[in-house]
């Protein structure tokens, strides 16, 4: 009995390695069977040679993902499978997206609209990039998309210091890219 009730509360699903067709087949089936008895509710992805969107596609009560690293070959196709991406995005619940280790920043625009409702969304950042240029873009694409649940941007910036934060907060009062906001530094963390 205690099992039973233990099965009821809010599972996590961790999946760390998909090697070949026979382990996805599996995953797929102990994913069926674990669904008969409890849901989903968060999602962590710790390779980068799983596709996140057939996983989302199958965990219809998922509100927070978290994932190493995003697929190549998921980021070349999803404009050939728009309609595809559109059908997960439009089904899921996903509020809260972190993404460990980001290789391009099309992997950003690629969350964003995968999760439409995304509220809070963590990102750790690969070198030599301009963090005011992507910092722009990024909320441009937000306001143009016209997601107004986005409240909390969880940016790791480890040479961030005062004056990035002067010039970030000077851009996106130029721009018009928010109203009201704060930026904040805690621990190489930039949130806004």
């Amino acid at each position: 009995m205690n099992s039973f009730i233990e099965l009821l509360k809010p599972s996590r699903l961790t999946v760390c390695n998909a090697p070949d067709d026979d382990y996805r087949r599996l995953l797929k089936l102990t994913i069926g069977e674990i669904l008969s008895i409890t849901q989903i509710y968060h999602l962590k992805i710790s390779e980068e040679n799983i596709c996140c969107t057939k996983l989302i596609d199958k965990l219809p009560s998922l509100y927070s993902l978290k994932i190493f690293s995003l697929k190549l070959l998921e980021l070349i196709f999803a404009d050939f499978y728009e309609h595809k991406l559109h059908l997960v995005a439009n089904n899921n619940n996903i509020t809260k997206v972190y993404l460990f280790k980001m290789n391009t920043i099309e992997e950003v625009y690629f969350l964003i609209r995968l999760c439409p409702d995304i509220a809070y969304l963590k990102v750790n950042f690969i070198n030599n990039i301009d963090y005011e240029v992507f910092l722009k873009d990024l909320l441009m694409k937000i306001n143009n998309a016209g997601n107004q649940y986005l409240h909390l941007l969880c940016l790791y910036i480890p040479t961030a210091n005062n004056e990035m934060i002067s010039k970030l907060q000077d851009m996106i009062n130029r721009e018009k890219l928010l109203h009201r906001f704060i930026i904040k530094l805690e621990f190489d963390n930039m949130y806004h």
